[in-house]
């Protein structure tokens, strides 16, 4: 093969790199600009057949894009033609869903910092965070809502974090957290039932006294009428969720 030869193979090889480098990244992009509106991809017809309107969002929008973007739509040519679906199946689109939401994750993870403070207080806490705030260049005055949980010195009326947070800013509204609210109301509400306080309470001296000991935990498995589901390790013990 002479060197104009090799020249056009290496230069083909590019070509084919560059279709489809063209191809993922406009598919990333339709997928990414879906699921940033909160819109379903997929459709109840996932046979490709673009003119159908029940093919999903996903398709649909692929199918216009390719008026206007030359490999896209050469790419949906060859699949009409050759039948050939790369890209394009769900399998792929959640593929490409687990890819750039671990990639969000990570770049999450690098901002977020994680500092301890000793003094727990509302005054000390909420100067901590005013501080880390300032050092991140960022302005409380942008922020528009907190949450914490229902501790007195998170959420107290005039010494709570909220509190102090909310005179730098009175936008930033306050909203307890949601999930430790439904566990006070679900704690308070058993206790006050004598009954279910005895039920809860025998519950619980069983689980202390059978997880004290591997044998017993044993025996209480074995015996168990109740569904055991996976292996977990607590308190040094190899145990069961039940």
């Amino acid at each position: 093969m002479g060197k104009r030869g090799i020249e056009k193979d290496v230069q083909d090889e590019i070509e084919k790199e560059s279709h489809w480098k063209a191809v993922l990244q406009m598919i990333v992009d339709v997928i990414i600009h879906l699921t940033k509106q909160g819109s379903p991809l997929r459709g109840s017809n996932e046979t490709l057949d673009f003119s159908d309107p029940r093919c999903g969002k996903f398709l649909n929008t692929i199918e216009l894009v390719s008026h206007y973007h030359l490999p896209l739509r050469e790419h949906i040519l060859r699949h009409r033609r050759d039948k050939v679906t790369f890209f394009l199946k769900s399998k792929i689109q959640n593929e490409f869903l687990e890819i750039i939401s671990n990639k969000i994750r990570e770049q999450i993870m690098e901002e977020v910092h994680i500092f301890t403070v000793s003094d727990k207080t509302g005054v000390a806490l909420s100067e901590e965070i005013l501080k880390k705030i300032e050092q991140e260049e960022l302005d409380i005055k942008n922020c528009r809502g907190q949450s914490y949980d229902n501790g007195t010195n998170m959420t107290g009326k005039y010494q709570g974090v909220q509190a102090h947070i909310s005179e730098s800013n009175p936008l930033a509204e306050f909203v307890p957290c949601a999930a430790h609210t439904l566990n006070l109301g679900g704690e308070n509400a058993a206790t006050a039932v004598y009954e279910v306080a005895g039920y809860f309470g025998t519950v619980n001296c069983l689980y202390t006294y059978f997880r004290a000991s591997t044998n017993g935990w044993k025996v209480l498995l074995k015996y168990s009428p109740l569904a055991r589901r996976k292996e977990v390790t607590f308190g040094g013990h190899l145990e069961e969720k039940l």
